[in-house]
């Protein structure tokens, strides 16, 4: 059981690694990419929490093991509550650039369009 607790705390390292990563490189990371990774991640701690905190689990007195699966998990659903409004500022944006237009054909989002650090073509810096 341990083991598994090990396993999924070095995948987690692993996904933040690459998402850094991206981040750092591509100046934003694929928003896809990151709600997957994040969701993987809340599966496996949500697993490891249920198998490694049980009652007969090596996590079950309150040591490092209890309280780092749970600090984990918690900022998994922290995560994924960012990427949430990401979304939502996103979804906001777009809506704010079809009433400008006239309500017509729906825009294709891009990074640049809702300002995650991209640059224009067009734009002179």
């Amino acid at each position: 059981r341990t083991v598994l607790s090990i396993t999924v705390g070095t995948i987690g390292v692993i996904f933040a690694l690459a998402i850094v990563a991206m981040k750092m490189t591509l100046g934003a990371a694929p928003f896809l990419i990151e709600i997957g990774l994040n969701l993987m991640l809340f599966i496996s701690y949500v697993l490891e929490i249920a198998y490694v905190t049980d009652i007969q689990g090596p996590g079950s007195p309150l040591g490092n093991l209890y309280y780092f699966s749970w600090i984990s998990f918690l900022l998994t659903i922290g995560v994924g509550k960012a990427c949430r409004e990401d979304y939502m500022e996103a979804q906001a944006i777009m809506e704010e650039q079809r009433q400008r237009q006239g309500g017509g054909e729906r825009p294709m989002p891009t990074l640049a369009s809702v300002g995650l650090g991209v640059v224009d073509e067009d734009e002179v810096i």
